[in-house]
């Protein structure tokens, strides 16, 4: 954060009487205290713990929705870290996460067309538009996987420890991630000119997942089978019918 927005923060908690002076520290130590918290790359592994709701960017674009109104996010590139008690832990149903092809067709991870076209640098240039139903669903899917992966690693790129967090209580931790959003928007206000800001902005960036690896599809021989065949049905019936909604809508042609 740089120097001018830090103070623009301190003035505007100050006069909003969010943080005071306390008898031992100024509210600009306090702050710069907090910062360096949430921005500790902690290494401590930890349960992941995902938000329920479809993301703005899906929901307020025409290009992604209602297409894939279900979807809740990414993976690897996107997910808060979470230390979540095994009590608290619920399944999730009726939603899922678009994936790359190392995951097997299975409730709640969406999955491109094996044996098509993927990534988006592979739909650029004269000529390379998507072609059948299977090509449309990657190119979307992987452009989808991309929007999400780059806002979300604008955010954990500033506050690492929304990527492995502290085994604080599930309050404490939806707290430090609400403001961490915020923060990220106080300084996308003050300063767009931010180097993160501008770094995440291209469409072609990859973004790294939790452990250092680029996102993507990786070189695995076989995906990870997880659920039922029943499941994994269901998904694949999931796909053939965004496939032929996305085909309809296009006149078989990308636009």
């Amino acid at each position: 954060m740089e120097k001018h927005v830090f103070r623009s923060l301190c003035n505007a908690l100050k006069s909003r009487n969010l943080l005071h002076d306390s008898k031992f520290l100024l509210v600009e130590e306090q702050l710069a205290i907090f910062l360096m918290t949430i921005s500790f790359r902690n290494r401590m592994m930890a349960d992941r713990f995902q938000h329920l709701d479809t993301p703005p960017e899906i929901v307020n674009n025409p290009k992604y929705y209602p297409w894939f109104k279900d979807c809740v996010g990414a993976i690897d590139g996107t997910h808060v870290s979470a230390s979540v008690p095994i009590k608290d832990q619920v399944p999730y149903t009726g939603k899922y996460y678009v994936v790359d092809s190392s995951y097997s067709s299975t409730p709640g991870y969406l999955v491109p067309y094996k044996g098509e076209r993927y990534h988006l640098s592979q739909y650029r240039g004269r000529g390379r538009r998507p072609n059948g139903k299977k090509e449309l669903f990657n190119y979307y899917h992987s452009s989808l996987r991309n929007v999400i992966e780059r806002c979300f690693g604008i955010l954990k790129a500033k506050f690492p420890i929304l990527k492995l967090m502290l085994s604080y209580s599930l309050r404490r931790q939806r707290q430090i991630v609400i403001v961490a959003c915020r923060l990220h928007n106080f300084i996308k206000m003050e300063m767009q000119s931010d180097r993160d800001f501008i770094h995440f902005r291209d469409e072609g960036f990859m973004v790294e997942n939790n452990y250092g690896q680029n996102n993507g599809d990786n070189n695995m021989s076989e995906p990870l089978e997880m659920g039922t065949t029943q499941g994994r049905h269901e998904m694949a019936r999931k796909q053939d019918e965004i496939a032929d909604a996305l085909f309809a809508n296009h006149g078989g042609l990308e636009e």
